[in-house]
């Protein structure tokens, strides 16, 4: 029983913001709690109210909120909505930069094509009407292969 109570401390230890970080130092009553890689923090102090802040595992705040009467078990569920909330927006940002990025590298490869195709027309002595007509259909079957990759 003693071993898990020690190995209970140890993980508290790793993973929980030291009390004489932030915001224990302030003096009042405070509650601490794990939430999916985020630690919650709720604080009360005398003639100020009551605070909570979500801190990320780099000890970033992520969401505070500072009331001056209010449940500490409804700040502990806020931070959790808020943290969701925080990760759901993070997923999206990453799927939206993925698209641009995309399409950044189609565009890319397309320019990169009609290049290559302009240089090997040149070495090729093809101008006039046979040029415009071999870029057009080069084009077309550019923007055909392209389409299959979105």
């Amino acid at each position: 029983m003693e071993n898990l109570r020690y190995g209970f401390l140890i993980i508290k230890l790793l993973f929980m913001i030291e009390k004489e970080e932030f915001p224990f130092s302030l003096g009042g009553f405070g509650w601490q709690e794990e939430y999916k890689g985020f630690d919650i923090v709720v604080h009360v102090q005398k003639h100020k109210g009551i605070s909570a802040y979500a801190f990320s595992s780099e000890k970033r705040i992520v969401w505070q909120e500072s009331r001056t009467f209010g449940d500490k078990d409804e700040l502990f569920q806020w931070g959790r909505n808020a943290i969701d909330r925080h990760l759901q927006f993070q997923k999206e940002e990453a799927e939206r930069k993925a698209v641009v990025k995309a399409e950044y590298y189609i565009k890319k490869g397309k320019e990169a094509a009609l290049k290559a195709f302009s240089s090997a027309m040149y070495f090729s002595n093809i101008e006039g009407k046979e040029y415009e007509e071999a870029l057009g259909f080069f084009q077309y079957e550019l923007d055909k292969q392209f389409d299959k990759l979105k």
